[in-house]
């Protein structure tokens, strides 16, 4: 990644959006401090992971200027560091470039072209150590759910797990979540409060195991130990499930009309479906097939238990 000391032009003036070093995280690039390095995450479309690059050193107690540029023709971003270039090139992942505008400041680049709103975002990180906090992020337990809380799933089931955090810090930290299984990865971040928390996650998509048979989900809770805590072994769990086949659940649907209970063939129709997108949800079945008795309704007798 090229340095150049080439300036860039920043109105000092206005206010920055001002944060700690455990809450650096902006919508286009990923600025985080450790072990004394500033780094900015890149992330590679043939791995599907984030590659942390190295920026520059930094002093503790110290507040640094950062300036991320995205660049709408390749989608890369650029960082600058108390005005100066410290990396280009850098990747985000696209579904990250969906976002919308973000309050940032507006500023001009060095080669005099303008700027949009949403490519632009300016904020200062204060490096560890002024607050003299420490703190420690860990995960204390994990679920998982398709009806119920068990580690025997159906096959082609939407999946989650219910993950609990525990955040020792008195603040709120924001950090990255990595949920691995049956050879696929999904990432996210994470706000995770004072104390102890639960989430269902994943919080947009669903886990799916598409066969049969014992796999592992793996949680790892600030993947790239981008927050600096007091112990980075508990960051971690493992979960062993068991994935099992199912049969389509047949069901046939015969409408019984009792006294002066009538409807009609509609809704009926929207009966059957509601009923049996219920059932899919609620009973350990990757699918339901429905049949449609409407024209059996008259030869179905319905029996009374005797007094």
């Amino acid at each position: 990644m090229p340095v150049t000391d080439m300036p860039i032009s920043i109105d000092l003036a206005s206010d920055f959006e001002e944060k700690t070093d455990s809450e650096r995280w902006c919508p286009y690039a990923s600025i985080h401090f450790r072990n004394g390095v500033i780094y900015a995450a890149s992330y590679s479309s043939e791995t599907g992971l984030y590659e942390d690059i190295s920026l520059q050193r930094y002093e503790t107690s110290k507040w640094y200027n950062i300036t991320t540029i995205l660049d709408r023709t390749t989608l890369n971003f650029t960082v600058w560091i108390d005005n100066v270039q410290r990396g280009t090139g850098f990747q985000e992942h696209p579904n990250r470039l969906k976002m919308g505008p973000i309050n940032s400041i507006v500023i001009m680049c060095y080669s005099g072209g303008e700027a949009f709103y949403d490519d632009i975002m300016v904020f200062r990180v204060q490096a560890q150590g002024s607050h003299g906090e420490s703190g420690d992020i860990s995960i204390l337990g994990l679920k998982s759910v398709q009806v119920i809380y068990s580690d025997i799933l159906i096959a082609n089931k939407p999946t989650l797990v219910k993950v609990d955090f525990s955040n020792s810090f008195n603040r709120k930290i924001t950090t990255r979540l990595k949920i691995s299984y049956a050879e696929q990865s999904l990432t996210e971040m994470v706000e995770l409060p004072s104390g102890v928390t639960s989430l269902f996650l994943p919080s947009n998509t669903w886990i799916l195991f598409k066969n049969e048979g014992k796999y592992e989900i793996t949680v790892n809770l600030d993947p790239e130990n981008a927050v600096q805590e007091t112990n980075e072994n508990n960051n971690e769990v493992k979960l062993s499930v068991s994935v099992k086949e199912s049969r389509p659940l047949k069901i046939l649907y015969i409408p019984i009309e009792v006294g002066d209970d009538h409807y009609s063939k509609e809704q009926f129709e929207n009966f059957i479906k509601e009923s049996s997108e219920f059932i899919q949800d609620v009973y350990p079945v990757s699918s339901v097939i429905t049949y449609n008795g409407w024209e059996s309704k008259q030869k179905v007798t319905l029996w009374v238990p005797g007094i």
